[in-house]
């Protein structure tokens, strides 16, 4: 059984609204586009939990090896969650480089520093250490032209880890959602 049950419903509820409500609606044409939608509905999913979401930080680990990932689910203390997206509704799916990241958090030195040099105010020369939690979600979500792609066998390293969410377009249709491993788990 998978760790971190509630936040991976939350996480595929939200992308299942995000593509059934707001891409229908062609509110989304862009990857900035899917990444406020997708976080407006996380929040609203989130609802009275302890959530914070990064979008687009930037983390440090000990190394210096950095990474910025689309968005980071923190709770008071660690990394819980970590979603990389991808938009291209008319082509096949470039996910290498975001599998990389997700795989960089789970083996980064420790301790990960979300730096935020553009801040201005108070306590701004504070920086904050978040440790990866050993159960965090890594995901992968994107939307793209068919077919759909095996993602989950690319990013296997991950093993339990790892949730894809895929939102599989096609010409004059809705496009088809997954959340898992199997087309046999179709919405």
């Amino acid at each position: 059984m998978s760790e971190r049950k509630l936040l991976r419903e939350n996480i595929a509820d939200a992308w299942t609204r995000t593509l059934s409500e707001s891409y229908p609606q062609k509110l989304i044409n862009s990857e900035r586009g899917l990444q406020v939608h997708f976080c407006h509905r996380l929040l609203e999913v989130f609802g009275d939990l302890d959530r914070r979401l990064f979008i687009e930080p930037t983390f440090t680990a000990s190394d210096g090896t950095t990474r910025i990932p689309d968005i980071v689910i923190c709770n008071s203390q660690r990394i819980i969650g970590v979603v990389e997206l991808k938009y291209m509704p008319r082509a096949a799916p470039d996910y290498e480089k975001d599998l990389r990241t997700l795989e960089w958090f789970c083996s980064a030195p420790p301790p990960i520093t979300l730096s935020n040099e553009r801040y201005r105010g108070i306590d701004e020369k504070k920086v904050k250490a978040y440790e990866l939690a050993g159960d965090a979600i890594l995901c992968w979500a994107g939307v793209y032209a068919e077919p759909r792609a095996d993602v989950e066998y690319h990013g296997r390293a991950l093993g339990s880890r790892l949730l894809c969410l895929h939102a599989v377009t096609k010409p004059l249709l809705r496009p088809e959602i997954y959340l898992g491993p199997s087309p046999a788990s179709a919405l």
